[in-house]
């Protein structure tokens, strides 16, 4: 007969052992997406246009710089997420932007892939300093361009337990609008 040391060890190794099994089963079993774990994704790197394109601050207000170094960050954050870790506005930048959005692990990855480049290529003037400082009305058709490309408009609602959503405040779709409004506005 075991002993009442061996019979604890033995009796501890088949409780966790029987513990992943259980939890996997209620997990499955229980309510919706409520339960879902979120996968463990490193931090992304911050980025701030303005510390990458110093040329950034005599082309815009101190006002509009802050609004695009938000946007960005936004930018860079979500699009880190949606794409598992695989991408942001570092990675992009050391590729010159040059990447097929083909390759993003989902739709939104995809979508937000084709915002940054968007953003890249006309508020940061594809990384070049500007020969002339942007208009307000060069800025609200970059802004328009933006709200109304079909990436923007077909950007999900992120899912609210996803890890996009733990991630950031506020709803993406919006939190992006808003930053594109606000440099319409502070540009006039």
């Amino acid at each position: 007969m075991l002993s009442i040391k061996a019979r604890l060890k033995f009796l501890s190794k088949i409780a966790q052992q029987a513990a992943p099994a259980a939890t996997a089963s209620t997990s499955t079993s229980a309510t919706p997406a409520a339960a879902t774990p979120v996968p463990s994704i490193a931090p992304p790197p911050s980025f701030q246009a303005s510390a990458v394109w110093g040329w950034l601050n005599s082309a815009y207000t101190p006002t509009t710089i802050s609004t695009i170094n938000n946007l960005c960050s936004t930018l860079n954050m979500a699009l880190h997420y949606a794409s598992n870790g695989q991408c942001n506005l570092q990675i992009l930048r050391g590729q010159a932007f040059q990447v097929d959005p083909s390759g993003m692990p989902s739709v939104d990855a995809k979508n937000l892939l084709n915002l940054s480049i968007l953003v890249y290529k006309t508020f940061l003037n594809a990384g070049n300093a500007f020969q002339a400082k942007p208009t307000g009305k060069q800025i609200k058709t970059w802004g328009d361009m933006m709200s109304n490309s079909q990436s923007f408009l077909n950007l999900s609602q992120i899912n609210p337990t996803g890890i996009i959503a733990q991630k950031m405040s506020g709803n993406l779709k919006d939190n992006i609008l808003n930053y594109i409004r606000y440099l319409e506005i502070a540009n006039p």
